[in-house]
């Protein structure tokens, strides 16, 4: 049975991110962003993430769903 996916904050997205080598958040055009090597990540500016888009976002930078379960 897999667990359901709640929304997230912002906050814990980029500290998320933060733990696993990732920095930032560096200011973009319309949202803030987090570098890891080449790979950049668009950080939403909304203070809750909605799950499904939450899910996209991991997806982008190389995480499951479980990897932000187990953190």
């Amino acid at each position: 049975m897999t667990s359901r996916l709640p929304p997230a904050t912002r906050r814990d997205l980029i500290r998320f991110l933060s733990e696993r080598g990732w920095d930032g958040p560096r200011s973009g055009g319309n949202h803030d962003f987090m570098v890891k090597g080449t790979h950049r990540q668009v950080i939403p500016s909304d203070r809750e993430i909605p799950a499904p888009f939450l899910l996209r976002l991991l997806r982008q930078a190389g995480y499951t769903r479980d990897d932000w379960l187990n953190r």
